[in-house]
């Protein structure tokens, strides 16, 4: 029971944050954009040395979908599919 008073909360904090601050890294709890991509590119740089073809990618938690953006505006990433998921 815990478990799902917790998720409910989660949900609601990062609905708040969102409706103030809108489709914006703040509104995700993220510093800036810069940060971001920087993550994404640690990221796809080890799983483009571990994966020799193309993939989908599940990004759970995707927020207001950063990565997304990120992804398409690197084509050399090897995506063939992307579906994001969030709790809100």
């Amino acid at each position: 029971m815990r478990h799902i008073l917790y998720r409910e909360q989660l949900r609601r904090t990062y609905e708040r944050r969102f409706s103030l601050f809108g489709a914006v890294p703040r509104g995700c709890f993220w510093a800036d954009e810069k940060k971001q991509f920087a993550r994404f590119e640690v990221i796809f740089n080890e799983l483009n040395q571990i994966v020799a073809k193309s993939y989908t990618l599940a990004d759970i938690g995707c927020g207001y979908g950063a990565m997304l953006k990120y992804l398409m505006e690197n084509e050399q990433l090897f995506i063939e599919g992307y579906t994001g998921y969030d709790i809100s």
